[in-house]
This record gives C-alpha cells, structure tokens and sequence, in this order.
C-alpha cells in the first residue's frame, strides 16, 4: 500500500513539474 501511494505521490509530482517546466 505504501508503494501505491508513494507512485500516486510521484505521478503528482512529475505532473507538476511537467506544467511548471
């Protein structure tokens, strides 16, 4: 469960960066 949240995390991460770049 922790890995799901923790890809959940970085898919959130990755899509900001993505509209921040």
């Amino acid at each position: 469960t922790d890995l799901k949240d923790g890809r959940k995390l970085l898919d959130l991460l990755e899509g900001l960066t993505g509209t921040s770049l």
